[in-house]
């Protein structure tokens, strides 16, 4: 184990001090990747030093640029947290997306009390208490995930304004908005639903997971990624994008 990861696990996680059950390895590479297994050895490794004589089960994606579940694994890892204690990956782009995506990930990790250990990065989440880069680390995510958000909802109502000034009529609201007086206000859940439909498309999740996890229908989520007028509402590149 190198040093450098050495230091990093000093500020995840502190060798001996949790007796974790059952631990995931996940990795996601990309089969244009020189040695992908470079990844996976160095997860394997952590495993071992820190969490030897717990149960192993790995997750593993592999992109092939045609795959429209490319993190098919790791979405069963979610679906998953409740039974495990511990998942280390590499780097914080093999988990998620974006700063967006990364703080909705975390919340499924506090919920499921599971920690999350990042080999190469001092950033993760333990239950039992975070050490202070940690801390510093994610409040700082924390406040790019605000900004990220607050761009995205002021995207969207110029979109509803501009959408409103050439005479477009909405019939039901869509999803993830109230209609008021004919006009549209983005739900609480709002900023979850812009994070799922972004993954569907991406071809990273399917419209009938989407569908599942939203609790509405296909072709909702369908229309939410193909017609052009809702692309703009959940902040979707549109043809002017491309």
């Amino acid at each position: 184990m190198s040093e450098s990861q050495e230091n990093t696990n000093e500020l995840t996680h502190k060798h001996g001090e949790t007796e974790a059950k059952r631990v995931a390895q996940y990795t996601r590479v990309s089969t244009e990747e020189q040695n992908p297994e470079q990844q996976r050895n160095r997860v394997q490794d952590y495993v071992n030093y820190e969490y030897n004589g717990a149960d192993q089960v790995e997750y593993a994606d592999i992109e092939t640029g045609t795959s429209a579940e490319a993190r098919e694994q790791f979405q069963e890892l979610l679906d998953d947290l409740d039974e495990l204690d511990a998942v280390v990956a590499t780097k914080l782009d093999r988990i998620a997306r974006s700063i967006r995506d990364f703080e909705d990930i975390i919340v499924q990790f506090e919920e499921a009390d599971t920690r999350l250990v990042l080999t190469d990065q001092p950033i993760g989440y333990d239950p039992d208490g975070e050490d202070a880069m940690s801390t510093l680390m994610r409040q700082i995510t924390a406040v790019f995930a605000e900004f990220e958000v607050n761009l995205i909802q002021e995207r969207t109502k110029a979109a509803i304004r501009e959408m409103r000034a050439n005479g477009h009529k909405w019939g039901r609201a869509p999803l993830g908005f109230d209609k008021e007086n004919g006009n549209l206000y983005p739900t609480e859940d709002f900023n979850r639903i812009c994070s799922v439909l972004e993954l569907v498309d991406n071809g990273e999740l399917s419209q009938n997971k989407a569908a599942s996890m939203l609790e509405t229908s296909r072709t909702t989520i369908r229309r939410a990624t193909t017609e052009e007028d809702r692309r703009e509402l959940y902040d979707l590149p549109t043809k002017s994008d491309r």
